[in-house]
């Protein structure tokens, strides 16, 4: 196994581990390269600094229920993020939302993976439980 090679070389950035998982997840992904990343921020941040998506003046699109780093890289690259809603069904973004905030100044979308809530008020009793998985 793979991650318990890297554990035992001690070698978690670079080394022949990452360069074979970076080629396998490319021929899985059926594309040229794939680069390994510590964090999805960073993953975000490589695909902002690659993209006109930076340039002042224009926008970019997140969701409202997302994890802080999908803004902040979007603010970090130069770009304003544009919030938009969800479906409460999926947790996705609102298509019929997203299709009204695209201007000619947006540049692009980050759409990460929906997020759900973990716990909800349960039953006016007062207390939280774990909310199901959206369906």
């Amino acid at each position: 196994m793979r991650s318990t090679a890297s554990w035992r070389a001690r070698r978690f950035i670079g080394g022949p581990e990452v360069t074979g998982l970076e080629e396998e997840v490319a021929r899985y992904s059926q594309c040229p390269h794939a680069i390994g990343c510590a964090s999805g921020t960073d993953a975000l941040l490589l695909v902002a600094a690659g993209r006109s998506a930076s340039a002042p003046a224009t926008r970019s699109i997140t969701s409202a229920y997302s994890f802080f780093a999908s803004a902040g890289t979007i603010a970090n690259a130069g770009a304003t993020p544009v919030f938009v809603d969800i479906d409460p069904r999926t947790y996705n973004l609102d298509p019929h939302r997203l299709e009204a905030a695209i201007t000619p100044r947006t540049k692009a979308v980050v759409a990460g993976p929906p997020l759900r809530p973990v716990l909800r008020p349960h039953g006016g009793q007062g207390g939280l439980r774990q909310a199901p998985a959206a369906g």
